[in-house]
Order: C-alpha cells, then sequence, then structure tokens
C-alpha cells in the first residue's frame, strides 16, 4: 500500500505540529487519523494516540524495562497492532525477534506495512486481519516469548479483554520464563484498581509502570 506522498513543505511543517496525512474509518466506527510529526508517523482517534513510532511510551517503556530478555527472544505476539509501535522501538534498541502483529481492522495493518522501519528484516513480520479473541482461543501452548497486548477502542478495553479467561488464554500462549505486557490507559481509578487486581491474580509477579494515565504492566511467566 502507497501513503499519500509527503512534501518537503510537509516534512518542515511536521517538525512545528503533526500533519495530517489519511483519514479513515475503523470497521468499529471509530474515527481514524494517520500523521506525520517528527520524523515519524502517528496514528490517532479523537481521544487517544495509538501509534507514535519508536516514541510510543508504552512499549519503549516495557522493551527498556525487559531488554535482557528481549534481545533473546524469537517469537513475538501483539495483539492490537496500531502502526507496529513496537517493531519501530525493538528496531531501535536492535532486537530483532518474529513478530506476529494482529489487528481487527486490514487498513491499520496495510498502514503499519507501509511504514515499517526499512532495516528491520521484513521476513520476521506478520501481519494477521482477526479479532484479538479469536487468536487467542486458538494459540497454542506456549507458543511465544512475549505477549503484547494494546488492544483499545478509544481509551478502553474491549470488554473481552478485561476478562479473566483472556488474561489465562494469554498466559497460556506464553512460554514459561516468558514475558506478559499489557498496556492499560485508567481514565476512571475505580476500574483500574479493581483490573489491576484481576492482573495479579493470573500474574502475581506483574509489575506496574505508570506513565501518566497509562499503566504499563508487564510480568515475568
Amino acid at each position: 500500500m502507497q501513503l499519500k506522498p509527503l512534501t518537503f513543505f510537509d516534512k518542515l511543517r511536521s517538525w512545528f505540529y503533526p500533519v495530517l496525512v489519511q483519514k479513515s474509518t475503523l470497521i468499529r466506527n471509530e474515527a481514524l487519523a494517520l500523521y506525520y510529526f517528527q520524523g515519524q508517523y502517528q496514528l490517532s482517534t479523537a481521544d487517544a494516540i495509538y501509534s507514535d513510532g519508536s516514541r510510543y511510551r508504552p512499549a519503549l517503556i516495557a522493551i527498556k524495562q525487559h531488554i535482557d530478555l528481549l534481545k533473546h527472544a524469537e517469537e513475538l505476539l501483539v495483539l492490537g497492532t496500531g502502526l507496529a509501535s513496537i517493531v519501530h522501538v525493538l528496531n531501535k534498541y536492535h532486537c530483532y525477534p518474529a513478530i506476529t502483529l494482529v489487528d481487527i481492522d486490514k487498513e491499520i495493518l496495510d498502514w503499519a506495512a507501509a511504514v515499517l522501519p526499512k532495516d528491520y528484516p521484513k521476513e520476521k513480520v506478520s501481519f494477521v486481519a482477526a479479532d484479538a479473541m479469536t487468536i487467542i482461543q486458538h494459540c497454542e501452548a506456549h507458543s511465544y516469548d512475549c505477549l503484547f497486548v494494546d488492544l483499545f477502542i478509544g481509551q478502553c478495553l474491549p470488554d473481552a479483554a478485561t476478562q479473566t479467561a483472556f488474561l489465562m488464554q494469554c498466559k497460556k500462549a506464553i512460554k514459561p520464563g516468558g514475558l506478559f505486557i499489557m498496556n492499560y490507559i485508567a481514565t476512571d481509578f475505580v476500574a483500574w484498581k479493581y483490573y489491576q487486581k484481576r492482573v495479579q491474580d493470573v500474574y502475581p509477579n506483574v509489575i506496574v509502570i505508570e506513565n501518566d494515565i497509562n499503566k504499563i504492566m508487564t510480568a515475568i511467566v
């Protein structure tokens, strides 16, 4: 897929403010916009940034926290692709595992493929247009060294991703000694504390790293 070409003046303006590249609508009827900002692409809705290249804080924070493990990881599963920011961050730290990127919206996957880092091995990146819940339900046990959950509708997790069954399915898919990562946006303190307890019940050693309203949860399985 070819994105709209950026002019010299688009790139220049992008150092001062995000420049709109394309608009679309997710199949969930959620407004979606692709921007170019300071040398990288951003994906956002009206109230949330879904991707920000190698600057995407949830992926950046989690990877820096567990860089030694990820340098030796072979297989990663990402539920909720955005613009594949996790690939950009891994590339920044010279980590090159095989990555499966899952998103229900094919247009997001097309955009993500169009902006992949040029020096990340393309044969190591797979795109799957499917419901993340269906993928995780049918995942073979102990398949991945790392599983990153970054699923949102606006600022909210899909209902199915808030359930214990989903957390257990994620845990089952991770190899022993592997890494679970989840990004959560805490706009409601009571709901966040309730969900944090649910995650702790499944992942007793979970660590929560706070970045404003983003709560990045990581756990060794």
